[in-house]
C-alpha cells in the first residue's frame, strides 16, 4: 500500500514521551499517512511499548527493531521501508498538533514541491515558546527560490535563522531525500540534520514555507537544558563541518556569506563548549587552536565586520587566541544569567 506521507520515528530510551509522540500521530487530522516506528536498541520499554501500537494498529505502523546504530542510522532504515511519496520525521520525545503534517503535505502536494517546511514551538518544563523560520510563508521557484536560498542560514539579527535545520519540521519527497540522506556518515552525530536539510534546500527547485504552521513540539527537559561540557564536541563539530564544506562546494561563490555564518554559528558553539571546561588555559588554547587551523574557519573569521559589536570582539578574542580574556568575559557572563534566574 502507498501513502502520501510516512512519519518516521527513531526511537531510543524515552520511554517517559513515547506514547504522547505517538498518539499525537494516530490523532492527527485524516489524510493518507503510516507511521514508521523505528527502535533503536532501546534498553527501557520501547520496544514493548511500539509492538503493542503496532499490534494494535496493524498496517497503519510498521515497526523496525534494530540494534542501536544513532540517529542517522535509525533515520536511514526507516526510510528504506517507508510506503509514502514523502518523507518526515518525529523524535521520539516530541508530539505534534493534529493539523500539523497535514497541513504540508497538502501544500507539498498541490504545489509538487520537493520540500516543504514549517516552523515549531520549544516546549520547557513550564512554558512555550514559537519559534518560526523566519523566511516568510510562501511557494518558492525560480527567482523567488533563489532569493530565498540567499537567506537559509542566516537572516539578522545574529544569530537568526532562515529555515531550521530540522528534518523533523520538513516534508521531503522520498525520492529526493533519498539522494541526500543516505550520503551522511553514520558517524555524524552533532548538526546531522544540516548535513542532509541543507543541501537539499539549496539545490531544490520548488520549495512550500508554512512559517506560522509552528503546531511541533521540541521537547526540552532538564538534561537537555543543562550547560554541561561535552569533551568530544569539537571533534564530532570539525567531523560534520569537513563533510558540510564538501557538500557546500558547488555553492560557495553564491552563497559565501551565508555559508560562513553558518559556520561560525557552530564555531561560537565550539568555543562556549571548551570555555565550560576545567582545563587550564593552555589546554583550552590547544584545543581551540585545532578549530582555528580549519581552512573554513579561518574563511568565517577572515572579515570580522559582519558582525554586531559584541560578536566582533568575542571572534576577534577567538581568532587572536585571546582565551585568558574569554575566559574572564564567560565567567562575568555565567554569572549574570545566574543571578538574572535567582531573581
Amino acid at each position: 500500500m502507498k501513502y502520501d506521507l510516512s512519519i518516521i520515528v527513531p526511537i531510543y530510551n524515552v520511554e517517559k514521551y513515547l506514547e504522547q509522540a505517538i498518539e499525537s500521530l494516530l490523532n492527527q487530522r485524516e489524510y493518507s499517512y503510516e507511521i514508521v516506528l523505528v527502535n533503536d536498541g532501546s534498553t527501557d520499554t520501547c520496544r514493548s511499548i511500539c509492538e503493542r501500537y503496532a499490534g494494535e494498529y496493524g498496517d497503519k505502523i510498521q515497526l523496525l527493531n534494530k540494534e542501536n546504530g544513532g540517529l542517522p542510522s535509525a533515520r536511514k532504515a526507516g526510510v528504506r521501508i517507508a510506503r509514502g511519496e514523502y518523507i518526515t520525521f518525529l523524535d521520539g520525545d516530541d508530539w505534534i498538533d493534529e493539523d500539523y503534517y497535514y497541513n504540508m503535505i497538502v501544500h507539498a502536494k498541490e504545489c509538487n514541491a520537493e520540500v516543504a517546511c514549517s516552523s515549531h514551538c520549544i516546549s520547557y518544563p513550564d512554558r512555550e515558546k514559537e519559534d518560526k523560520n523566519a523566511i516568510k510563508t510562501g511557494v518558492y521557484e525560480n527567482e523567488e527560490l533563489e532569493k530565498v536560498k540567499e537567506n537559509i542560514f542566516y537572516q539578522k539579527p545574529y544569530y537568526t535563522y532562515g529555515i531550521y535545520p530540522s528534518l523533523c519540521m520538513k516534508v521531503i519527497l522520498k525520492s529526493y531525500l533519498e539522494q541526500y540522506l543516505y550520503e551522511v556518515p553514520d558517524n555524524i552525530t552533532i548538526a546531522e540534520d544540516a548535513a542532509c536539510s541543507y543541501p537539499i534546500l539549496l539545490s531544490c527547485t520548488r520549495l512550500v514555507a508554512l512559517s506560522d504552521n509552528t503546531g511541533y513540539h521540541y521537547r526540552q527537559t532538564h538534561s537537555s537544558m543543562m550547560h554541561v561540557y561535552n569533551p568530544n564536541k569539537i571533534s564530532k563539530v570539525i567531523n560534520v563541518m569537513n563533510y558540510l564544506d564538501e557538500e557546500f562546494k558547488p555553492y560557495y561563490s553564491r552563497y559565501k556569506l551565508q555559508i560562513d555564518m553558518y559556520y561560525t554559528q557552530l564555531i561560537k558553539e565550539l568555543a562556549k563548549n571548551e570555555l565550560l571546561s576545567d582545563k587550564t588555559v593552555k589546554e583550552k588554547k590547544e584545543t581551540l587552536n585545532v578549530l582555528l587551523q580549519e581552512e573554513y574557519t579561518v574563511r568565517a573569521l577572515a572579515d570580522l565586520k559582519k558582525f554586531p559589536f559584541l560578536y566582533r570582539i568575542f571572534f576577534w578574542m577567538l581568532r587572536e587566541q585571546k582565551v585568558t580574556a574569554l575566559n574572564m568575559l564567560y565567567t562575568i557572563y555565567k554569572r549574570l544569567i545566574c543571578n538574572i534566574k535567582e531573581k
